[in-house]
């Protein structure tokens, strides 16, 4: 219908879309006319953006064939315009068979280089925590705040308690004027001992409060701590061992193919243990946050976490900077994730919005989900570690979170953190 209605740019996609599925599922001699086809459609439509979809497609297809000459070729082609258009929509899948196309060459040393490439941009999302100082922390600060709430609540109950004791005090006064002189005496005394005792309660919950950010600060310091020992050191070995299972297996699979079958096993096995320390890494510092800032880790934290569920997302963002606060960009994102995992968990819905923009000098994150909805007072009545976690986060950036019901249903979440200098 497409070619029909001499539309070359949907035909041009449809059968790289083609080309994809038949690579998917083994049939790859068929899919290298569709391929093709696909690129000689784009050129002439003019779609250079989206050539670089054909492209990687031709590149996995010829690595599949072994044929990683012609695979490394479509890749290279593919990446220049991905670079010239500054693309970052596929960009892991080129890293990815690039590095596959020179292992297949035989070349290590560019195959190492692209999968580092790969590595630091390929970020996922498991909830992975097993550090026992992480977990120490984290019990310090609930307890911290556990502390902090029960004094801001003594400290309320305080002052009502002193305005009644005055209020009393005054009556009490009028119907007894012969000790008028002793008890208002006393009564000034008793205020100031009162007034004393809130300064001393304020000063307390502010310490806590201090307490409680560098409790926050000293956790993600830890993070960054570990994920950088992981990906720089366990990962780039464990990296470099399965390169050379690989040359080895090459080497011996004339010789002794039934041992070269065990080295490709163990093989398989040390690349999904990078893999997971990779995951690890990339959960306890998100590589995307530094190096593209909050909007574009946003977007790649709602394609990564939904990509597998059949929940549909949409993202928009707003006069963002590039990089903000660093405080500021790991608290939204950690916040984001948080929610984003409930939904996915507990809101049993269908489609996620989520918008990042400037506002009155306030960065504002706005998550919505046409779910089943969200008890907030009930949930932090029950004390839940992930509200209070995102409370606490919210709390120590000076911001402010609410939430409330959507229409027809689910659920709006918003936070909004002030800035000092939105131009920054």
């Amino acid at each position: 219908m497409a070619l029909k209605n001499d539309n070359k740019f949907v035909a041009g996609v449809m059968l790289g879309g083609v080309c994809h599925l038949l690579h998917e599922t083994g049939k790859n001699q068929e899919a290298i006319p569709n391929c093709e086809k696909s690129i000689q459609y784009l050129l002439e439509a003019n779609r250079e953006t989206n050539l670089v979809f054909p492209y990687v497609n031709s590149a996995a297809v010829y690595n599949s064939l072994g044929e990683p000459q012609k695979g490394l070729d479509f890749a290279m082609k593919g990446y220049a315009i991905m670079q010239k258009l500054k693309l970052l929509d596929p960009l892991a899948v080129y890293y990815e068979e690039i590095a596959r196309s020179y292992e297949l060459l035989g070349q290590s040393k560019e195959a190492l280089i692209w999968y580092k490439k790969f590595m630091v941009l390929d970020d996922s999302l498991f909830t992975i925590d097993n550090s026992k100082v992480l977990a120490d922390m984290e019990a310090k600060y609930q307890t911290q705040k556990k502390e902090a709430e029960i004094a801001n609540q003594q400290l309320k109950i305080e002052k009502q308690e002193s305005v009644l004791f005055r209020q009393k005090t005054w009556i009490w006064g009028l119907i007894a004027a012969f000790l008028a002189f002793a008890l208002l005496g006393w009564l000034f005394w008793n205020r100031f001992r009162l007034r004393k005792k809130v300064e001393l309660d304020a000063a307390l919950i502010e310490e806590q409060q201090l307490g409680l950010n560098a409790v926050i600060e000293a956790q993600e310091a830890e993070r960054k701590r570990i994920a950088k020992d992981l990906h720089d050191g366990i990962a780039q070995e464990m990296v470099a061992l399965k390169l050379g299972f690989s040359a080895l297996q090459s080497k011996i699979a004339n010789v002794a193919p039934q041992e070269a079958l065990q080295i490709g096993q163990l093989a398989h096995q040390l690349d999904e243990s990078c893999t997971e320390v990779r995951n690890i890494s990339h959960t306890m510092l998100p590589p995307m946050l530094e190096q593209h800032g909050l909007a574009p880790s946003l977007e790649m934290l709602l394609r990564n976490t939904l990509q597998s569920t059949a929940l549909q997302y949409e993202f928009e963002t707003s006069l963002v900077p590039e990089h903000l606060d660093e405080k500021v960009e790991i608290g939204v994102y950690r916040v984001a994730q948080e929610l984003l995992n409930n939904i996915v968990k507990h809101a049993n819905a269908g489609k996620v919005l989520v918008i990042l923009y400037l506002a009155g000098g306030s960065l504002i994150l706005r998550m919505e989900d046409d779910g089943q909805g969200f008890d907030f007072e009930r949930a932090r009545a029950q004390g839940s570690m992930g509200l209070l976690n995102i409370l606490s986060r919210v709390s120590t950036l000076g911001g402010v979170f609410q939430t409330e019901g959507a229409t027809p249903k689910g659920t709006i979440s918003i936070i909004r953190i002030p800035l000092n200098d939105p131009e920054k």
